[in-house]
């Protein structure tokens, strides 16, 4: 029987299968194909048929397809909304403002939206500023969800932080609220694809 399997793939020629290319024209495939299934793994939690083991993997796949959504439609349509300036600084990673298990919990429980999670903020952070967070045990908590940057107050990050538009953003005073009034377009922009 291997044997047999074995000598067809040595006679098979795999499909041409052409990159695409992600840009604005097919974003809308990339959340249709996403944003349902989320929302059916979501569903699938909370029925509680799932074994703990089911529970933990479909959480693992929610956050990993919002991630890639994030990655998608976010980022590389956009970039980061918050982008924080810091001289002769090596090394940036993106990071979300609230973290992004906290993001997964909310979603799965119901107090956001798919769309909410993708337009939550997202931070071009330094590294340096990022070690910070982790050696303060902040992580993958926030302090307060009203004033997101509370976090990197508590964990003692004094930067200047800018808007993906260069505007200068005082960090004791952005709330989630003016976050979201600052991305509304954005939401909806996603919600116009949710009703398709």
């Amino acid at each position: 029987m291997i044997a047999e399997q074995i000598e067809k793939l040595e006679s098979w020629t795999p499909p041409t299968r052409s990159r695409l290319g992600r840009n604005t024209d097919n974003t809308k495939d990339f959340y249709q194909w996403y944003q349902p299934k989320c929302d059916s793994m979501k569903q699938e939690v909370l029925s509680g048929k799932l074994t703990a083991q089911q529970t933990q993997e479909a959480r693992r796949q929610i956050n990993l397809f919002l991630r890639r959504c994030q990655k998608y439609l976010v980022l590389e349509q956009n970039g980061c909304h918050y982008i924080e300036q810091v001289e002769d600084e090596k090394g940036y990673t993106e990071e979300h403002l609230i973290p992004q298990n906290l993001l997964i919990d909310a979603y799965i429980d119901g107090l956001l939206s798919f769309n909410d999670v993708l337009c939550m903020p997202m931070v071009k952070l330094s590294n340096r500023s990022d070690k910070l967070l982790q050696e303060e045990g902040l992580g993958t908590k926030t302090p307060s969800w009203k004033n997101p940057f509370e976090r990197y107050i508590q964990a003692g990050i004094e930067s200047e932080f800018v808007t993906q538009h260069n505007y200068r953003v005082n960090i004791h005073a952005w709330s989630l609220e003016k976050h979201f009034e600052m991305v509304e377009q954005t939401k909806k922009n996603f919600d116009k694809l949710l009703e398709r």
